[in-house]
């Protein structure tokens, strides 16, 4: 279950999206929110935090979900870190504080032992996602990703396919639809293989998907272009 959903805020217009995403999800997790700002060493007090905490404002008014804003101050990646340990789900943009798309998220899911869902700056879907891609390898990671995905997977009547990169991912994809069919999550058939890099941008640009999920670190990482939330372990 997801009873505990921390996002990253800015006082941006991606970070508006993000928070509203946030919210969004948290109503239908039925889970708390918190709003995290973090701002550079020595800048605690900037116009950036107060814009910041206005949107947070803004956004939580006349919603249900118990919502929280705190103020961090320090590096990104250890201050996100620091504050996303006691909750669920991380949340954050695919290129805040100028980061290169994806390397915030793949740092921070690695010091902070939580799932990270990446939601596109640009992203224009709310609502319950309907159609999730599962990058399945087999190996832990993988694991790990499609574990911590189970909760957003089954909430919803999603649809789910499996694209698979490698021979235990081709050996394993049978025990793996039948333990998601236990938590009532069933996946299409038949699973789509990753032949090449590039293979999983093609899936994402030939499907209607709006979530990914995938271990962190992986060399068919989702191409930087992706307009997919993603959600990602470590």
């Amino acid at each position: 279950m997801i009873r505990d959903i921390t996002v990253h805020v800015q006082g941006t217009s991606a970070g508006e999206l993000r928070l509203a995403y946030a919210f969004d999800l948290a109503e239908r997790q039925r889970a708390r929110l918190t709003a995290v700002h973090v701002a550079a060493p020595g800048r605690a007090g900037g116009r950036e935090r107060a814009v910041a905490g206005t949107l947070f404002a803004g956004a939580a008014h006349e919603r249900l979900t118990p919502a929280r804003f705190v103020a961090e101050e320090g590096e990104l990646v250890e201050a996100l870190a620091r504050a996303a340990r006691f909750s669920d789900l991380l949340i954050l943009g695919d290129g805040d504080r100028g980061a290169p798309p994806g390397e915030l998220a793949r740092a921070v899911a690695a010091r902070a032992g939580v799932p990270v869902l990446v939601v596109p700056d640009e992203t224009t879907s709310f609502g319950p996602s309907r159609r999730a891609l599962l990058v399945w390898s087999g190996g832990p990671g993988a694991v790990r990703a499609i574990h911590d995905a189970i909760p957003l997977l089954a909430s919803t009547n999603m649809r789910v396919e499996l694209a698979l990169v490698g021979q235990e991912s081709w050996e394993t994809k049978d025990a793996l639809i039948d333990h998601l069919a236990r938590h009532r999550v069933a996946v299409e058939s038949p699973a789509h293989v990753l032949a090449a890099t590039n293979g999983l941008a093609s899936r994402l640009a030939a499907g209607d998907f709006d979530l990914l999920v995938m271990q962190a670190g992986a060399p068919w990482t989702a191409p930087s272009s992706a307009q997919t939330p993603t959600l990602i372990a470590s």
